[in-house]
């Protein structure tokens, strides 16, 4: 009923900043998962765990809002993230303290700064995402390696800025095209014209 695997519920090493995987976690199909296994067993296997359905669910919805298309209703749900985000607090087993992650505060930054961001685009007159386009073009440069180094990523992004920035077509992008100029000329402005020399 769902993708959880091993990895989902004990990541090891690399695998625990895997956004993809908590994406996966806190998904709206794992919540109807535990709904649904309560409500058929009659709350004989995972009636406890409904609250855990809701809150995931809501994850869920925070996820979206905060990639959701031009348009949508997630501009009016960014009060409500914020506010919600406030109040979240996590228990440490050890001796029962709460805390706000810094994930979690992180997280309420963001939805200021994205607010911040689209009223500074909205003045501008810019709807479009070039940055993402950026991003596409970069992974791009990194081939089957889907998951770089920062070196890696370095290197890559290098490549980007002398060769790929150029290029009229971005391939795999999650976004509209930005509809700007090229920020670097064709490769092929940049070589100089070889000189003939004359051997007397």
């Amino acid at each position: 009923m769902s993708e959880l695997t091993p990895e989902h519920l004990e990541p090891k090493r690399k695998a625990k900043m895997r956004v993809k995987l908590a994406a996966q976690v806190f998904n709206a199909r794992v919540s109807s998962a535990i709904k649904t296994i309560s409500v058929v067993s009659d709350g004989k296997k995972l009636g406890k765990c409904t609250v855990t359905a809701d809150f995931l669910a809501m994850v869920d919805n925070f996820f979206d809002v905060t990639s959701g298309p031009e348009g949508s209703v997630h501009h009016e749900m960014f009060k409500e993230m914020g506010s919600t985000l406030t109040k979240w607090k996590l228990i440490h087993k050890k001796d029962g303290s709460t805390h706000i992650p810094p994930c979690v505060s992180g997280w309420i930054d963001n939805v200021k700064v994205i607010q911040k961001l689209w009223s500074v685009v909205q003045e501008l007159g810019n709807k479009q995402d070039p940055l993402e386009n950026l991003f596409a073009i970069v992974r791009q440069s990194c081939g089957c390696n889907r998951d770089p180094t920062c070196v890696q990523f370095v290197a890559a992004m290098k490549i980007t800025l002398v060769n790929k920035l150029s290029a009229s077509n971005i391939n795999c992008k999650n976004c509209v095209d930005d509809e700007d100029t090229h920020l670097l000329s064709e490769n092929r402005h940049f070589a100089y014209p070889r000189k003939r020399v004359h051997i007397s």
